[in-house]
């Protein structure tokens, strides 16, 4: 049970990445330029890897409302009623503040 919302909010930092992975440099890839560390035009697995756990590592700390380095699971609700809002408002901030 303490590992479950660690993973959830790795997927969800994970899922909120990938679309913008897949559009490519330029425009509305900024995501897919942070990634690319080195600017070579190619997300390699060491780089796809860390730009994961960093995006992992800023979802969790948005989710740990309280700062205790722990999410509860009140926490992980709230983040998820704040997507849902998020999303049918069609917003694209997703960040639980």
């Amino acid at each position: 049970m303490k590992y479950i919302f660690p993973a959830i909010a790795a997927v969800l930092a994970i899922s909120m990445a990938a679309p913008a992975l897949a559009k490519g440099p330029g425009g509305k890839g900024r995501l897919f330029n942070e990634a690319d560390a080195n600017g070579d035009g190619v997300i390699s697995q060491a780089e796809h890897s860390a730009f994961s756990a960093q995006r992992s590592a800023e979802m969790f700390s948005k989710m740990d409302a309280d700062g205790d380095g722990s999410i509860s699971k009140e926490e992980a609700m709230a983040a998820q009623k704040h997507m849902r809002e998020m999303r049918k408002e069609g917003r694209g901030d997703r960040n639980p503040e």
